[in-house]
């Protein structure tokens, strides 16, 4: 396995600072915008700037796509400049934030300076819990293959291992993202990429089955899946289907199998390798917390580059992958606080106290613990009895789902960790290596009497 090194990762993409607002539905119809979508500003948006800082008091945040999801990745990695970053800015004070806050966030930017364009901008528009974007590329599509070619320039992606990049940088420099990923494939180097919206297949279809073949590991959510399926008269809107098909899309690399995730909000994370399928339960967030759901996407493509590049398995890719999405739409735009906190997941097994037989509980898992056995959660609804597999308790002792609902995932793996209490808990993201569950005599389950269970992670 590669050690982590600096410039082990390079990634071309757009650097926009973000204008983030709260509008309302009639915002977004007035220029002709759609919630959880994204689009390149046109002549019908020229206002909507202006209007946004005139009566919508919008905050400024460091933005782009693939500058978010770099920045999530060194944080995770908590060692600075593992990532280098292209792109082009202006000369202009939005360039110096961009630039202070990558250099403070861990990333090696070696930006192009445009002569005659403003830094690009992006309206990310918040409507009742849903974003909308519209971007103003300004001097990010000035950028020029000849700063790849400048010599130290050169260097740094010569010597990379991986390469990432987005549909959105795709659509403004086929040439140079074509560049990059011959590059990966003459020297045996991975190519990574976020199909980042539906107008990618439909306005820039050639140019991405140009790349295609080079690309390892692909980023989408479903809709852009979708878009993806329909442009090429697929006739299906069935994700699996769909993923499945994207896999086996030509590739010029025949070493290892070409991954594709897709990404359904609080839906499960479709992943593909070869003829694999795996679902990947997203936790769910409190709603109150959830205060930005904008870079989710970008967050999610960051805690996966930080888990990838150090070989991780694929579980432990898109667990980090959700954990970091969880996190950032806590806050407004791309945006961070303290040191990261996930852990990697590991397989729980549990043996109950004074019961026959044990079982296995992956993360994710809601479990039971009780007197006497221990149980998987299966329903989820309110004020609804809980049913209970393995279940050897009578229909009148079963729990209430919010009095008995556990998930297999602990924060901590050096201290006792009690599960008796009934309380319904969210411990996420642990390495747990071994739980042995002891009956614990002052840990009860006070809804139904029922002495409850303290499980001790060692």
């Amino acid at each position: 396995m590669e050690r982590l090194r600096e410039n082990l990762v390079v990634s071309l993409g757009n650097p926009l600072l973000d204008i983030i607002a709260t509008v309302d539905s009639e915002f977004l119809e007035k220029y002709n915008l759609r919630p959880d979508n994204a689009v390149l500003m046109k002549d019908e948006h020229m206002s909507l700037y202006k209007e946004l800082e005139e009566k919508y008091n919008p905050d400024y945040i460091a933005g782009g796509s693939a500058q978010n999801t770099l920045r999530v990745c060194q944080w995770i990695l908590q060692k600075p400049k593992i990532v280098t970053f292209f792109g082009c800015v202006g000369k202009d004070d939005y360039a110096n934030i961009l630039q202070e806050k990558a250099t403070q966030d861990g990333l090696n930017v070696f930006y192009q300076y445009a002569i005659d364009a403003p830094t690009g901008t992006c309206a990310v528009l918040i409507s009742n819990s849903h974003r909308s974007l519209c971007a103003r590329l300004a001097a990010a599509i000035e950028f020029k293959i000849e700063h790849l070619q400048k010599p130290h320039n050169r260097e740094l992606w010569e010597n990379a291992r991986y390469f990432y990049t987005t549909g959105f940088f795709l659509a403004i420099n086929p040439p140079a993202v074509m560049q990059i990923a011959r590059h990966a494939y003459d020297s045996n180097g991975t190519v990574m990429m976020n199909l980042s919206a539906s107008f990618v297949m439909q306005e820039f279809k050639e140019a991405l089955m140009a790349v295609m073949p080079y690309v390892k590991v692909l980023f989408g959510n479903g809709e852009e899946a979708k878009a993806f399926a329909r442009v090429h008269n697929w006739e299906t809107k069935d994700l699996k289907v769909i993923g499945l098909r994207l896999v086996a899309l030509d590739k010029e690399n025949c070493e290892g199998e070409r991954i594709v995730i897709i990404t359904q909000a609080s839906l499960p994370v479709l992943a593909f390798q070869g003829c694999t399928i795996k679902e990947y339960p997203v936790p769910k967030v409190n709603p109150e917390q959830v205060v930005d759901t904008t870079a989710a996407g970008d967050a999610f493509c960051g805690g996966f580059l930080a888990q990838y590049i150090q070989n991780k398995n694929l579980d432990v890719c898109v667990h980090c992958g959700i954990w970091a999405a969880s996190q950032i739409i806590q806050h407004n735009g791309c945006t961070f606080e303290g040191k990261p906190t996930f852990r990697e997941v590991r397989h729980l097994h549990i043996k109950p106290f004074r019961t026959l037989g044990s079982f296995d509980f992956d993360a994710g898992d809601h479990i039971l613990v009780g007197s006497r056995n221990v149980f998987k959660v299966e329903e989820e609804e309110e004020d609804e009895t809980t049913s209970l597999r393995n279940n050897n308790w009578s229909p009148e002792r079963s729990l209430l789902k919010h009095r008995a609902k556990f998930q297999v995932i602990s924060n901590k793996c050096d201290r006792p960790s009690s599960y008796g209490s009934g309380n319904s808990r969210q411990l996420n993201n642990a390495a747990i290596i071994t739980g042995t569950v002891h009956r614990s005599a002052d840990n009860h389950m006070t809804t139904m009497g029922i002495r409850g269970l303290q499980v001790s992670i060692k």
